[in-house]
């Protein structure tokens, strides 16, 4: 039974009122048997590490799939939604983290895609469109152009986008998954006023993050899922970052760096020098070290990173590759050349979302497998077997669709295709993004393992936190160019902060500082 810890002295009653939801798919029990109580003026936050029955709750009270058993009650009225538009119709709204809006036609038409007024002759009423648009983003404060084609926004523009037109329907209860996984962090404050405001309008959020700090900011109350469980539901004033962490998992998080005080080798692996409108950016990565990329959203790094590879087109660039210069002119001589790159949107360039886990594991390395131009299946059966018990892989074979694995299992797979290219220089471009705690200790143990056997790594992450944790030395990156390099055992997330966004040039951190020591530079 989930625990209740919760300072105030009476609860309003609850909007949403779920007893004994329970949803069991093929071979899975996906939810049992939770019991959630939420009230309408709060931002109500999930958590849970990948697979703990978060998504399968939200896609239930949305409407997507109906539960194998259980009840949820909306306003104290019994409800079981047929189809996402029927819960739209109720006033429940979703926005999940990958974006469904359509790059070529307005924002305007985007939110209210398929219930656009109509004038007399059954055509778009367009004047009509923009005015409810308007009203609609001047009630929320949201700042979009109602005329502006999707396509041409920001991609922290293209998420207001989607919050609007959930916004437009959901009169009840609003459901954010991973709202902030492509924001930085002046964008991530307006998101959160934004909340603010619907919490004072009455509105009930549903919040999913794996980004624990924020919920200290932007939540009222916290309901744990473990195992498709719900574990405790707290007050966010009442609980500390390391007890959430042990609710979610089961056990502590030391929050300790995994590597030793072994500083790199001196070899080089990587030596770049771009050059773009008069700007030089140069970058060197010795063998056994990790350099991070740090910038806010737009900065340009994954830019750098997709050069490396042959997948960026700009400027003059000069790569060296242990000492010898390299032309690369795609991703597959990145390959051939032990250049791997992970990249940051996993279901949009990353997977093959049709596919098994066997053909998206071995999908980089087919010549590894086919000599003779046909594939061996044993061999590279065996090889992804290996190299997926390696990472912890959760899954009930190898043959089953990619798109049915949580989000840490599918980045667990690409990184398993990266690892069977066998790197010499692995770029990780936001390996964490939407992971929960667990599989992030996991991957970062990985990353531990790798540098040790000698792969130099490029690291790429929005949250500073990660890169002072990870990296030996953290590059600055602003309007496309590297603009500045320091050991990392010299910064702080607010010096890291000022250096890349121009502020000002940091000077080293007071000893002491860093609460996590790392690798020498």
């Amino acid at each position: 039974m989930a625990t209740e810890i919760d300072g105030s002295r009476a609860s309003p009653p609850a909007l949403l009122e779920a007893r004994g939801l329970t949803k069991v798919f093929p071979g899975v029990v996906a939810l049992d048997r939770v019991d959630l109580t939420a009230q309408a003026g709060e931002v109500h936050a999930l958590v849970g590490a990948n697979g703990a029955g978060k998504s399968t709750l939200m896609n239930i009270l949305a409407g997507v799939f109906p539960a194998t058993s259980g009840t949820f009650r909306l306003a104290g009225e019994e409800a079981s939604f047929a189809s996402p538009r029927e819960a739209r119709e109720h006033g429940v709204s979703i926005v999940y983290q990958e974006f469904s809006s359509i790059a070529e036609i307005s924002v305007a038409r985007n939110i209210y895609l398929g219930r656009e007024p109509v004038g007399a002759l059954g055509l778009i009423d367009r004047k009509q469109l923009r005015a409810a648009t308007e009203a609609l983003l001047g009630r929320y404060k949201l700042e979009l152009d109602a005329d502006a084609p999707v396509g041409r926004l920001s991609v922290a523009q293209r998420q207001l986008v989607e919050i609007a037109r959930a916004l437009s329907s959901a009169t009840r209860v609003l459901i954010l998954d991973e709202p902030t996984a492509v924001l930085s962090l002046v964008e991530q404050d307006n998101l959160f006023s934004i909340l603010d405001g619907l919490r004072t309008s009455g509105l009930l959020v549903l919040y999913v993050s794996h980004r624990l700090e924020e919920l200290f900011t932007i939540a009222d109350r916290i309901s744990v899922l473990r195992d498709g469980r719900l574990i405790a539901t707290v007050a966010a004033s009442q609980i500390a970052q390391p007890e959430l962490v042990r609710l979610m998992t089961g056990h502590g998080s030391g929050g300790e760096t995994p590597f030793s005080t072994a500083r790199p080798s001196a070899a080089e692996i990587l030596r770049l020098r771009h050059e773009d409108n008069g700007v030089v950016s140069e970058l060197v990565v010795h063998r056994g070290e990790i350099v991070g990329l740090a910038g806010l959203v737009g900065s340009g790094r994954s830019h750098l990173a997709r050069i490396l590879v042959g997948s960026g087109r700009s400027g003059q660039t000069k790569i060296e590759l242990e000492g010898r210069p390299l032309v690369i002119r795609s991703p597959g001589d990145a390959l051939n050349h032990g250049i791997v790159y992970l990249t940051e949107d996993r279901k949009a360039s990353g997977m093959f979302a049709p596919l098994s886990i066997l053909a998206n594991t071995t999908a980089a390395a087919l010549d590894r497998f086919s000599p003779w131009g046909v594939i061996a299946r044993g061999s590279e059966e065996r090889a992804a077997s290996a190299m997926l018990e390696r990472l912890q892989l959760v899954a009930r074979s190898l043959a089953s669709p990619v798109s049915e694995l949580s989000g840490g299992n599918q980045q667990k797979v690409l990184l398993a295709r990266a690892l069977l290219c066998a790197p010499k220089l692995l770029i990780c471009d936001e390996p964490t993004r939407g992971i929960d705690v667990a599989t992030k200790d996991e991957i970062y143990a990985l990353l531990a393992r790798l540098v040790a056997e000698g792969v130099a790594i490029i690291l790429i992450s929005s949250e500073f936190q990660e890169l002072l944790l990870l990296s030996h030395r953290i590059a600055a990156v602003r309007n496309g160019a590297i603009v500045a390099s320091f050991d990392a055992r010299d910064m702080d997330e607010h010096r890291l902060l000022l250096a890349v966004t121009g502020t000002t040039r940091p000077q080293p951190a007071p000893s002491g500082t860093r609460q996590a020591s790392v690798a020498s530079a």
